[in-house]
């Protein structure tokens, strides 16, 4: 039986029965994730991710209001590689977002297993997966929405555990839960998102722009290639890690385009589009191929470690 203060649990009912809780995914700073289904008219059952805003937060109309007004940002993204959003609803005071199911990994687990069996991702693969990215992110950057003076959609949250890798060979972004929130952010103490991903102005406390996002997916790009964050790694050794210390098949022109994306200076890194611009020609010159069959073919084998 649902509590107004504690997590679902596994068999929960919301908006009336159209929505059945089936297991709790992780827990966030601002949310929660679990595994549903959805329930359409007609018997048939659709699995779908429930986010919740976590309950204590919940009493703060402020982030409510931040929380719903995302949401709806977030719906009008129409893209293959960003997350769908489904509904947006409250169930006995309690405020949640429908978003697509993928079935898969997110890319934080898949680092994890390949740590654990002592494997790495094909530079090809790793390839293929910021390509699809930098597609999802330029589009949103650039998108135009006049009925809600919109001119384009930062992300603001880039991490390994918001990108989706599914088993039918798609990558997604999902988790546009800070994004474009403009002066509404100034409530905050500090910008959110993670550390381990900020540039050096989201740290200072500046909102920032799409270069931002730029910044926190070049962490992602090198940890995805090196399986070590070059953020915390520097924190550590005061120095930066060399993708030679690590392994030695990633083409030079790649490294340096993620070393571009991630200079401090905001006016030195390229934006999305130009960063996507880079990255095709690499993938000409370099002759990388690139294909969804074995990029599929390559999670579901990490589904069997």
């Amino acid at each position: 039986m649902q509590n107004n203060d504690n997590p679902l649990d596994p068999g929960d009912i919301l908006k009336n029965g159209m929505y059945q809780i089936q297991k709790l995914i992780t827990v966030g700073g601002m949310g929660a994730v679990y595994k549903g289904v959805r329930r359409n008219a007609g018997g048939i059952k659709v699995n779908v991710a429930v986010k919740e805003l976590l309950p204590g937060l919940a009493k703060k109309p402020y982030l409510v209001e931040l929380f719903k007004s995302e949401a709806r940002i977030y719906s009008t993204l129409c893209h293959s590689n960003i997350v769908r959003v489904i509904d947006l609803f409250e169930d006995r005071t309690r405020y949640y977002i429908i978003l697509e199911w993928v079935e898969g990994f997110d890319l934080r687990n898949a680092i994890k297993i390949l740590i654990k069996n002592y494997l790495s991702f094909p530079v090809e693969i790793t390839v293929f997966i910021f390509f699809e990215l930098l597609q999802a992110l330029n589009y949103a950057h650039n998108i135009q929405i006049k009925s809600r003076d919109i001119d384009g959609i930062v992300h603001r949250d880039i991490s390994p555990s918001n990108i989706l890798l599914s088993n039918a060979g798609e990558i997604k972004l999902t988790d546009f839960g800070i994004s474009k929130a403009g002066f509404r952010l100034k409530k905050f103490r500090k910008v959110p998102g993670k550390k381990g991903y900020m540039p050096p102005e989201q740290l200072e406390g500046v909102i920032g722009d799409e270069r931002t996002d730029v910044y926190s997916l070049m962490v992602c790009f090198f940890e995805s290639l090196t399986l070590i964050n070059p953020l915390i790694y520097f924190k550590k050794k005061g120095t930066m890690l060399k993708f030679d210390d690590v392994r030695n098949d990633v083409p030079e022109s790649l490294q340096e385009l993620i070393i571009l994306g991630l200079s401090t200076n905001i006016e030195k890194r390229p934006t999305s589009g130009e960063a996507l611009n880079f990255l095709k020609q690499i993938i000409v010159n370099e002759r990388i191929p690139l294909s969804s069959i074995n990029f599929s073919d390559f999670i579901r084998s990490l589904g069997k470690l």
